[in-house]
């Protein structure tokens, strides 16, 4: 009721001003509790107020002040109504002397100041808590920075330690593969060369065998010997001992025989040859020839006899020739001779010969 009140006498009292009156009456509360407040400064009033405060009604008097209190709620609505026009008019008072544009000047100053000191204390209790939680990261961040670059460099380290240890055991490891591979290649190069050596030795073997086979192949095997002469009148075969064997080891299992000499007169008889138990030439009288000069006096006759046999193979037969006479008185005579000047005797001849071709066995 009493804000209603004023309200209604501050706005007839405006009409009357100008009409700048709404600009004033906006401050005019303002300017009011400026009033009000600087009399409770003092601590006196120039009219009798009444105010609750704290729940209870305060009444403050001017100084040697008198006042009468009716307990009823009219006289109360009167008190207060009284008070407020009391206000207004000291109000109207000091706005006609001048004062109230330098209060309420003052007062829109102050009342900015305070918006604006209210604004700066909300936005430091607004920011206040943000500023100390940058504070708070930054410290955070300044200590993670820290541990983190400890933290790195730990595992750094220890990543370092681990990469180390695992080079370390791979090389180990290298090294002993390669190692045994090095014991393993030289085993295998001693084998090698053990094996190319053993080889060489076998082709050298082979080589030369086949190069002895071929020279043995190549060469001529044969056999000779030479007798002083025959000179007998028994019809019984026997060894001419004036002759040497001759030695023959055939590959072939065929030899050729050659008998050369002269034979003296009318009387006749024949040769044969035996080796390795076997006798060559065997027809009972005369062996491989019936051999004479002449029936009747007194003469020489070369003669020439060759024959090819067929004697065992691969084994070394010494061969002797024997001779007999026709007949028990009968002389059979071959011309005795030198063997240094290669003159007449008996010579005896015998050479291994390839198989043949064709022949009559």
């Amino acid at each position: 009721v009493v804000v209603v009140v004023v309200f209604v006498v501050v706005l007839f009292r405006c009409l009357k001003i100008s009409m700048a009156c709404s600009s004033v009456f906006a401050v005019l509360l303002v300017a009011f509790a400026a009033t009000v407040s600087s009399q409770d400064v003092n601590g006196e009033v120039e009219q009798p107020t009444m105010i609750t405060k704290g729940g209870n009604l305060e009444t403050r008097l001017p100084r040697d002040g008198d006042a009468t209190y009716i307990r009823t709620r009219i006289e109360k609505d009167e008190a207060s109504v009284f008070n407020l026009l009391g206000r207004v008019s000291i109000l109207e008072d000091k706005l006609s002397n001048g004062d109230i544009e330098k209060k309420i000047a003052d007062a829109n100053m102050n009342a900015a100041l305070s918006a604006v000191n209210t604004a700066v204390e909300s936005a430091t209790k607004l920011y206040e808590p943000s500023v100390r939680r940058v504070d708070d990261l930054v410290a955070d961040l300044a200590n993670l920075k820290s541990n983190l670059t400890a933290t790195l460099e730990q595992q750094i380290a220890e990543q370092k330690k681990e990469l180390k240890d695992a080079i370390t055991d791979i090389n180990d490891d290298v090294d002993t593969k390669l190692n045994g591979m090095s014991t393993n290649m030289d085993k295998l190069t001693t084998k090698v060369d053990t094996a190319t050596a053993d080889n060489k030795k076998a082709i050298e073997d082979g080589k030369n065998a086949a190069i002895a086979a071929a020279k043995e192949a190549a060469k001529r095997n044969w056999c000779y010997s030479w007798g002083p002469g025959f000179d007998d009148y028994n019809p019984s075969w026997k060894t001419h001992t004036n002759i040497k064997p001759c030695k023959l080891k055939s590959k072939s299992g065929y030899v050729r025989v050659i008998f050369e000499g002269r034979t003296y007169g009318q009387n006749h008889g024949g040769l044969r040859l035996v080796g390795g138990g076997k006798t060559y030439g065997t027809e009972g009288t005369y062996g491989f020839q019936w051999m004479n000069s002449e029936h009747h006096g007194h003469h020489w006759m070369p003669f020439t006899i060759m024959r090819i046999i067929k004697v065992p193979v691969n084994q070394e037969i010494s061969y002797v020739v024997q001779g007999r006479a026709q007949c028990n008185g009968c002389r059979f005579h071959i011309a005795g001779g030198n063997f240094g000047q290669k003159y007449s005797g008996l010579w005896l001849s015998m050479e291994d010969m390839d198989a043949p071709t064709s022949g009559m066995e």
